[in-house]
């Protein structure tokens, strides 16, 4: 059926189709949600280049494949569709061969060839032939990926210890993988990637001390000797409860403490040049606890994440975003989460309140019910919250100075 269309303004742009994820469900590394949040681009990174493209961006890292999909929002599904690369020397498209026509599923692949700043290029869909008229503009932002290590803690407290530890070697490594696995699934299009070692997945003890009886102390690994807790809490105090980082109001009622035990848990053998993720059987109405860091935090101690048995891939992906540098994607320009339900902000990886609840159009955002949002915004939109917006770049940044 024709589409009749009446241009009212001489720079109006009609774009008959979108560009979405290529899959529903948990995160691939090989199909990344694309920050299709309006046609306006927004802020630039100052090495990204001045484009002309409008439309969706989506990122994606060096000499990786890519699947991303077409929807037809006002156009038939008869229409021969092809994609092109306006720079071939950047981005390739891999399939369908020679562009087209697309396939009925929509769905076609990139590759990413070259990191190259203030060179940028587009995927353009085209009606009819791989030289038709433009119909649609994705931008790709290709990235070199950066290898972060990170050192995994398993803590016992006071003879709770976390459930991803096993007697079974293999089995605790297993845990380990699956964690970090998700988490890379959602962060390699950003050009990131988590690596772990096996002399890096650690068991750090806490306990009671026998005598005198007041206070605690750890496992000292390099001398393999009892000590006391490191500051902040000291050489007096305890661990409030088994198994448990508690940093909870009523336990703490001065602000200023309230966070202690989690200040202490990663001061409790940190392991240099890497970032430190501290494994615990519960945390105090959190799954996953970390500091927003940046580039100018380099080399301080003390910095690091912890992450309960319930926490989810998502939740440590969510946790190293913020030890990326990013604030929560609801924040306010104080800092303030505002539970805004906006399903732009639901959908991101980075949104402070989950699950979101009810309606449908919150609770699933293309990850499953009730399952996170994983989008790391690649635009940099005016008005966004506070500096949240702008992801990508701003991990990209801290990533390539992570410790």
């Amino acid at each position: 059926m024709a589409i009749r269309v009446r241009v009212k303004h001489e720079q109006q742009s009609v774009v008959p189709v979108r560009f979405v994820r290529a899959v529903t469900g948990a995160p691939v590394a090989d199909a990344p949600d694309v920050d299709d949040r309006g046609f306006a681009m927004g802020t630039r990174a100052d090495t990204w280049g001045e484009s002309d493209a409008l439309g969706a961006m989506v990122s994606l890292a060096v000499g990786d494949t890519v699947r991303v999909k077409v929807l037809r929002e006002d156009i038939e599904a008869a229409a021969r569709l092809y994609v092109t690369s306006t720079d071939t020397d950047l981005v390739r498209v891999v399939h369908p061969a020679g562009g087209g026509p697309l396939p009925d599923s929509g769905i076609f692949s990139i590759q990413g060839v070259a990191d190259r700043q203030n060179e940028p290029v587009a995927v353009q869909v085209r009606y009819g032939s791989a030289n038709g008229p433009v119909v649609g503009e994705l931008e790709p932002h290709i990235f070199e990926l950066v290898h972060i290590r990170l050192a995994v803690h398993l803590v016992t407290i006071d003879g709770a210890g976390t459930d991803r530890r096993s007697a079974n070697v293999a089995t605790t490594r297993t845990n380990v993988d699956t964690l970090v696995r998700g988490a890379n699934a959602i962060w390699r299009p950003c050009g990131v990637r988590f690596t772990y070692a096996d002399a890096r997945i650690v068991e750090e003890t806490i306990r009671r001390r026998v005598a005198p009886a007041t206070g605690s102390e750890y496992l000292h690994r390099p001398s393999n000797t009892w000590r006391a807790l490191p500051n902040p809490l000291g050489a007096a105090a305890n661990f409030a409860a088994a198994g448990t980082v508690t940093t909870d109001a009523a336990t703490y009622p001065d602000p200023n403490h309230q966070y202690d035990e989690f200040d202490t848990l990663l001061n409790i053998n940190p392991i240099a040049n890497a970032v430190n993720v501290y494994c615990v059987h519960a945390g105090t109405g959190w799954v996953g606890l970390s500091y927003v860091t940046n580039v100018g935090m380099a080399g301080r101690a003390g910095l690091g994440l912890a992450i309960a048995d319930t926490a989810s891939t998502f939740d440590l992906a969510h946790e190293l975003g913020h030890y990326l540098g990013n604030n929560h994607a609801d924040a306010d320009n104080a800092g303030h989460d505002t539970d805004n339900k906006d399903v732009w902000l639901v959908r991101r990886l980075m949104y402070s309140q989950w699950p979101a609840g009810a309606p449908a159009y919150r609770n699933d955002v293309g990850y499953g019910p009730n399952q996170y949002g994983a989008l790391i915004s690649v635009k940099t939109l005016d008005g966004d919250y506070s500096n949240a917006d702008g992801e990508v770049a701003r991990s990209r940044l801290r990533a390539r100075n992570p410790y």
